[in-house]
């Protein structure tokens, strides 16, 4: 999928990510063993973008750090709604 630059400006500046908890389980005992973060984008339909090609693209446009930024804002429940 192409991205173009506005569309990653907008992610960024609207901050339309937020974080998810994956459970990393044991397929032998059923366990939980921890918990993996991923991000994910809010109003997906808005953006039409999976996750791996906005963080291709912001790495591309050289706006990795801002979208990396407020992905780990999320992650540790700065103006995080979805926790």
């Amino acid at each position: 999928m192409k991205t173009n630059r506005n569309t990653i400006k907008d992610i960024i500046k609207e901050k339309s990510i937020y974080s998810v908890y994956q459970p990393i389980v044991s397929l032998n005992t059923g366990n939980i063993y921890g918990y993996e973060a991923l991000t994910r984008i809010l109003k997906q339909e808005k953006y039409d973008i999976n996750i791996e090609d906005m963080f291709c693209a912001a790495e591309k446009y050289k706006m990795i750090w801002e979208l990396e930024k407020i992905a780990r804002k999320r992650l540790f429940g700065e103006q995080n709604k979805n926790l």
